[in-house]
């Protein structure tokens, strides 16, 4: 039984400098407006596949850049199983499995497809641990989002680089896994939101109560409960 293994230790890179390089001109900075598809030529760039991603080879994930695929997983781990002729889907066999754990920063949009044809698509967050052993799935990876792109300046945050696993193309601010606040207690929560990044605002009144009282008033609502409960 032969496994595969990658251990990758530090984080990924900053993605200073490579506006300019991406796509060659600058880009409206707001990130949610991007959402123009560019297929880049076999001559510049070659998609990573799945296999890429799990053996960290060095293929680079950005057109014209130095950020190799081997920067978005910081595990990565195969065994027995059967790949598909393009590499981006992993047939689970007997007795083994396929895991992997993005880095910081990174989220895969990963599709599972059951030996029944059932199919199932997941969103697999920074930092967040996806294995699969059950025999016979075929583990498919279709998109790959990187951490956000920095003006030159370092001030102004671009959007993300997406690559499309599936028809080997790139975007840039399709988000795999929606950025914003995750906090049901903030004013601008979002529902949708995957990954928390660092946004959340609140409410004057909310943040102005100390711990102590958010206690204080915890207490008197149990208080409260018990006593109707005794009635």
């Amino acid at each position: 039984m032969g496994f595969i293994f990658k251990d990758f230790a530090g984080e990924p890179i900053t993605f200073s400098a490579m506006v300019n390089s991406v796509r060659n001109k600058p880009q409206d900075n707001n990130a949610e407006e991007f959402n123009q598809e560019v297929f880049a030529t076999e001559a510049d760039w070659v998609a990573p596949t799945f296999q890429d991603f799990i053996d960290g080879t060095s293929n680079t994930v950005i057109e014209n850049t130095n950020t190799s695929v081997d920067e978005g997983l910081s595990l990565g781990l195969y065994g027995t199983g059967q790949w598909d002729s393009n590499f981006n889907g992993y047939t689970v066999g007997t007795g083994d499995s396929i895991s992997f754990t993005p880095s910081d920063g990174w989220a895969y949009e990963v599709q599972e497809t059951n030996a029944d044809g059932d199919v199932k698509t997941i969103v697999v967050l920074p930092n967040e641990k996806y294995e699969q052993n059950t025999e016979g799935t075929t583990v498919s990876l279709l998109r790959v989002q990187t951490p956000p792109i920095m003006a030159l300046d370092d001030s102004t945050e671009l959007g993300v680089m997406s690559i499309n696993i599936a028809n080997g193309s790139s975007a840039t601010g399709d988000n795999v896994a929606k950025t914003g606040c995750t906090d049901d207690k903030a004013t601008n929560y979002d529902v949708d939101v995957l990954i928390d990044d660092g946004t959340c605002e609140f409410a004057e009144w909310y943040e102005s109560i100390p711990m102590w009282g958010w206690g204080i008033g915890g207490v008197a609502v149990l208080a409260m409960v018990m006593g109707m409960k005794k009635k």
